[in-house]
Order: C-alpha cells, then sequence, then structure tokens
C-alpha cells in the first residue's frame, strides 16, 4: 500500500522534532504551497505540492483525490558534473513510466533550481500541462524565497 501524502509530511514532522529539534521550514503560507489544476489529457483534478526546506525542494505531484506515494526521487547537483545526480528513495506501486518521469523532472528542478530535489510523480502518463505549471510555480516559490 502506498503512503500517503498526508502522513508523509506526519512522519516528516515527528522526524524533525525528535532528531534535530528544529521544525521543517516550509513556505511562510502553507496554503500557497499546494496547487491544483486539471490534467489537460483526462480533465482530473491534479493536486501539486511544493516544499520550500531548508536548501532543498520537496515535490509532490498526484490526483487531486489520491494522495499516494508511490515513487520518491531525490536529485542532486555536483561539481562532478553537469547533470544531477538521480537515484530514487521509494519505488512501490508505480508503473515504469511514472518512473522515469519522477527522475527525469527531479533531475531538471535539481538542476534549474540548483538545490536538491525529493520528488514524488504520481500521475498516471506525462502531462506537459502539468509540467508547464509546475515549472512556472517553482519559479514563483525561488523568487518568493529570495525575497524573504
Amino acid at each position: 500500500m502506498p503512503l500517503d501524502i498526508q502522513h508523509y509530511h506526519t512522519l516528516t514532522n515527528q522526524f524533525y522534532d525528535l532528531s534535530r529539534n528544529i521544525q521543517p521550514n516550509p513556505l511562510a503560507d502553507p496554503a500557497a504551497s499546494s496547487f491544483g489544476l486539471t490534467n489537460t489529457k483526462k480533465h482530473q483534478p491534479v493536486l501539486i505540492t511544493i516544499l520550500n526546506l531548508e536548501n532543498s525542494l520537496f515535490v509532490h505531484i498526484g490526483l487531486e483525490e489520491q494522495n499516494d506515494l508511490t515513487n520518491l526521487f531525490l536529485s542532486t547537483i555536483t561539481k562532478f558534473s553537469d547533470q544531477p545526480l538521480t537515484t530514487p528513495i521509494l519505488n512501490t506501486e508505480s508503473t515504469q513510466e511514472q518512473s522515469d518521469l519522477g527522475e527525469t523532472l527531479s533531475a531538471r528542478l535539481s538542476k534549474k533550481c540548483k538545490v536538491p530535489v525529493v520528488l514524488s510523480f504520481n500521475l498516471v502518463d506525462r502531462d506537459l500541462g502539468v509540467e508547464k505549471f509546475l515549472f512556472e510555480k517553482i519559479g514563483e516559490v525561488m523568487e518568493k524565497n529570495k525575497q524573504n
């Protein structure tokens, strides 16, 4: 059974509380970290959650009524290569296409933002409208981060 995104947030918050006595640093306004849009291919509501953590980003992309966390990829830039290093952290019930898209998106975001990115992609197939929306919102989040 995939991990539900709300349980993931609860688990990570407990982990931060217990291990470092430091709260995670999401966006100042938690309501501004989740964005809804309609999947252009299947006209399904999509939910994108972006958490701007300390020196990294967490991104979850999935259907609004299905908060699954079936895969999780970590990408980070290194001084040894132009391309980010990407590794799967969790890959339970996702299809090969979901895994490939998650890995690619994670690497693209890490390269663009120059920070480590943890990404979960839970849509059945690729939707360029969702990707375009994601990159626009990431740009807004990074701009807001620079201002603060």
